[in-house]
């Protein structure tokens, strides 16, 4: 648009017979459309550099979570081979960041708790804790017993990391809450 209006002025000046009051006009009207360019190129310019920050700052958020990562694990049960109830499940929790984490909690598809969490210290950078909940009796296949990964059921973590809540379920991406 600037270039424009340059050309019709430079072409005004050269063709037009050009008094003194005229050529005044002409550099004014070069001078605003220059101004007006120079603004929009500076909107351009800080709108480009805030999407950028915004965006690195969220992959930053987004790579911080995914340093958390959990493990659902069977707890103890009873019964007989092929038909035992699972009472406890176990939540391996690891954060291989260098923040701290605080635990909000788990849920597990089709398994109640029996009472709320319990409410411990944040997980510290690069350490790792085991939670245990104690749950209504379910019904679990035998391998999943005893601390091995249980398989069977679907699970999301609830925490805090960076004072941004998040839950995790499975192996997929977390996802702000």
């Amino acid at each position: 648009m600037s270039g424009l209006g340059v050309g019709f002025a430079l072409g005004w000046l050269v063709t037009a017979e050009l008094s003194p009051e005229t050529a005044g006009a002409a550099g004014t009207w070069v001078g605003a459309i220059a101004t007006i360019a120079t603004i929009l190129w500076a909107i351009h310019v800080f709108r480009a550099e805030t999407e950028a920050r915004v965006r690195d700052r969220l992959e930053n958020e987004q790579a911080l979570a995914r340093g958390v990562r959990y493990r659902l694990l069977g707890g103890g049960g009873y019964g007989q081979p092929g038909e035992k109830v699972m009472q406890s499940v176990h939540v391996e929790i690891s954060n291989d960041t260098a923040e701290p984490v605080s635990w909000q909690g788990a849920s597990v598809d089709g398994v109640r708790p029996q009472r709320a969490w319990d409410s411990f210290a944040p997980i510290a950078a690069g350490e790792s804790k085991r939670i245990t909940m104690d749950t209504d009796p379910f019904s679990a296949p035998d391998e999943e017993f005893s601390g091995r990964e249980l398989r069977s059921k679907s699970s999301t973590i609830f925490y805090r990391i960076g004072g941004i809540d998040w839950r995790r379920t499975g192996d997929n991406e977390p996802e702000k809450c």
